[in-house]
């Protein structure tokens, strides 16, 4: 049986290789891989097809590098395809490792698995080419001159930095936003403070506490209390003659008690209140 029919078919395949990119662009070293506007799921797709086709499934459909795959030129594309992603040995090595643990956890067996990562382990040289014969051999075979990759280069640095520059703008522009969305809350709970203090003292001038007013100012209560208590021990008049208004300390006396010979006494009285 071939190890694309012992691993259990194209669904357990499938898994096994989108459960390693999800754990390639969730490491620290390995995500600089995947940029944001990376199909990760063609991505995914794409590398179970080539492994189901290597592996004993179906035939791979679809090209690398505008190419149809065949046996012959396999090596020549894998590496036309990784070759400016720029996979060194370390970030390879890593790769196998996150394979066979992800195959370890799925129950594979040891010596599919063994069979498995030696064959993962085959396509290191063509993917990683640090020696850079396969470089050397596709540009010869291209008749692509050094000056002519030198431009390429300098054309690819060119769009690295546009990409850099534009993505420190974006950077910038959402740092401001956030500060000025942090600045209008602010000025808004200010404000919402503000308004309920003021509502606050507008209820303590309107409806004293229970208790009485506020230490040092007399209520409407206290001043017809004390009222009350001076017409009754010192001026029985008083209380015969006028009827206690609402709030004694806004009215006029002189015309009810004019006649009282203590009207100027409980004048002052009333207006020391």
């Amino acid at each position: 049986m071939s190890i694309y029919e012992r691993l259990g078919g194209h669904d357990p395949l499938y898994a096994m290789v989108e459960r390693v990119y999800d754990m390639m662009n969730t490491d620290r070293e390995m995500k600089k891989f995947f940029k944001a506007e990376f199909d990760l799921d063609k991505l995914t797709q794409r590398t179970a097809d080539f492994l189901e086709a290597r592996w004993g499934g179906a035939a791979f459909q679809g090209a690398i590098c505008g190419t149809q795959l065949t046996d012959k030129n396999e090596v020549s594309l894998l590496w036309q395809a990784h070759s400016r992603v720029g996979v060194t040995n370390a970030d390879y090595t890593s790769m196998v490792k996150m394979y066979e643990k992800t195959m370890k956890k799925m129950g594979v067996s040891k010596a599919l698995m063994q069979e498995m990562l030696q064959d993962i382990e085959s396509l290191r040289d063509p993917i990683v080419d640090e020696k850079r014969k396969h470089r050397e051999k596709w540009m010869k075979s291209n008749e692509i001159s050094a000056a002519e990759e030198a431009a390429w280069k300098k054309e690819a640095e060119a769009r690295r930095q546009k990409e850099e520059e534009r993505k420190e703008r974006l950077a910038n522009f959402r740092k401001e936003k956030k500060k000025q969305e942090r600045l209008k809350q602010k000025e808004a709970e200010k404000k919402a403070a503000e308004k309920k203090a003021a509502e606050k003292k507008a209820e303590k001038i309107q409806k004293p506490e229970e208790g009485g007013a506020p230490e040092g100012v007399l209520g409407i209560q206290d001043v017809v209390s004390r009222v009350e208590a001076t017409a009754e021990t010192r001026c029985p008049s008083f209380q015969e003659e006028l009827a206690l208004p609402a709030d004694p300390r806004e009215t006029d006396w002189s015309g009810s008690v004019a006649a009282c010979e203590d009207f100027g006494r409980c004048r002052r009285m009333i207006i020391s209140l």
